[in-house]
């Protein structure tokens, strides 16, 4: 009887850990999943030539490619954008307020930004985001995009 009972008692920690063991594996394998390639990086930017005082207006756009719905935390102003001639060697700034959000799978998180250059030269148009999915930091950019204004 008390031999039945140690072999009870072994059979359920086997059950527990195995359990335990699945549920990490798991999860493990989901935070897998999530990097940027699931999340990519757009603008429908159509033209890197303007004239002076002419608006450059475009949207970014993050979509969820991931094939499931995700728990995103940002500043709430992602993707974000920072326009600057390219003399300037200011320092690009961004809110730090925690905004959370669910984005279901092939939903879209997008911003609108207008610009106007005031005088002629050479821009450079930079295009990021830094977000948090289900727990795992994801950065990304499109490089520097020159813009050429006349």
């Amino acid at each position: 009887m008390m031999k039945n009972n140690i072999y009870a008692i072994l059979i359920g920690i086997i059950i527990c850990f195995s359990l335990i063991v699945a549920i990490f594996v798991l999860t493990s394998a989901q935070k897998e999943k999530v990097s940027t390639k699931n999340f990519p990086l757009e603008i429908n930017l159509t033209n890197n030539i303007f004239n002076v005082g002419e608006k450059i207006t475009f949207t970014a756009i993050i979509t969820n490619k991931s094939g499931r719905d995700v728990n995103v935390s940002s500043n709430g102003e992602m993707p974000c954008a920072f326009f600057h001639h390219s003399n300037d060697t200011i320092n690009h700034g961004e809110t730090t307020m925690l905004v959370e959000q669910v984005l279901k799978a092939n939903e879209q998180m997008s911003q609108i930004f207008e610009y106007t250059a005031i005088k002629s030269g050479t821009y450079i148009l930079d295009v990021h985001y830094s977000i948090e999915v289900d727990g795992v930091e994801l950065c990304d950019s499109l490089g520097d995009i020159f813009i050429e204004v006349k």
